[in-house]
């Protein structure tokens, strides 16, 4: 074969007259020759132009995808080895598999950079959270109690400002404050917890405290300083009831004068 002869010519559309089909040359195994093929697809048959020319084109890009591979001798349009003969050219056979390796290897290279990206990825999140999970438990009870002063309503940036200090003081009182977020376990929450429960308050307020620790500590979760909150799953108490008992006949002779010193009744 002559030095730098192409095989085969790219097909194209050819939009007669009287009659469309696609043209394109390939060279026949054992040969030198080109030789023109121009087959018409039943494009013909289709009335709507504009149809016939979608579908021509379609035909066109599957020929020059497999021209190189040895269409139509060697592969069939989509690509399918054709059963080999003697005439057929190693090459030729050969070249299907190599474009095939080709691809697969590339797929393989895109694969192992994506699965590389995520690993980075993953380790540099990794790293990221150990880093919030060592920061001091009093610096990470400030950042939370920074984010419930964001409250519109007065009484809560009150009430968590105040449940905060609290925490805070507790965590002095029992050398706790160089501890870090992460280490503070479920085992301390309770701690905390039972602390406020011998200091004698109600039942109603033993939980506001929970609730409001609770909420602080979720904050923190929510921002990877810390796997889980602590104060999840510690119960709550019963709720206390209020005593509704009557006033006695003496009680009522003191405050009969007041009442009626006022006009009540």
């Amino acid at each position: 074969m002559k030095k730098n002869f192409l095989p085969y010519i790219p097909a194209r559309l050819r939009k007669g007259e009287n009659k469309w089909m696609i043209v394109y040359y390939q060279t026949p195994p054992n040969e030198q020759k080109r030789k023109c093929f121009r087959p018409t697809f039943d494009l013909n048959r289709i009335k709507n132009l504009r149809e016939r020319e979608r579908i021509g084109k379609r035909y066109v890009r599957k020929i020059n995808h497999v021209l190189e591979l040895g269409y139509p001798f060697c592969v069939d349009i989509e690509g399918n080895r054709i059963k080999e003969n003697i005439d057929t050219p190693k090459e030729n056979l050969e070249l299907k598999d190599n474009l095939r390796l080709n691809q697969l290897e590339e797929k393989l290279d895109l694969l192992i950079s994506l699965f590389t990206k995520e690993q980075l990825n993953q380790s540099n999140r990794h790293k990221k959270v150990k880093q919030l999970e060592k920061k001091n438990i009093v610096e990470c009870i400030e950042k939370a109690r920074a984010i419930k002063m964001q409250s519109r309503y007065r009484t809560t940036r009150r009430s968590y400002n105040s449940h905060a200090n609290l925490f805070i003081q507790y965590l002095k009182n029992n050398n706790l404050e160089k501890t870090a977020i992460a280490d503070f376990s479920k085992a301390m929450a309770i701690d905390y917890m039972d602390w406020w429960a011998i200091q004698g308050i109600s039942n109603n307020t033993w939980n506001n405290k929970l609730s409001h620790i609770r909420a602080i500590f979720t904050e923190l979760v929510q921002r990877q300083h810390l796997p889980k909150n602590p104060f999840f799953g510690i119960k709550e108490k019963d709720k206390s009831r209020v005593s509704k008992d009557c006033l006695n006949d003496e009680e009522m002779k003191i405050l009969a004068p007041a009442l009626k010193k006022h006009n009540i009744w």
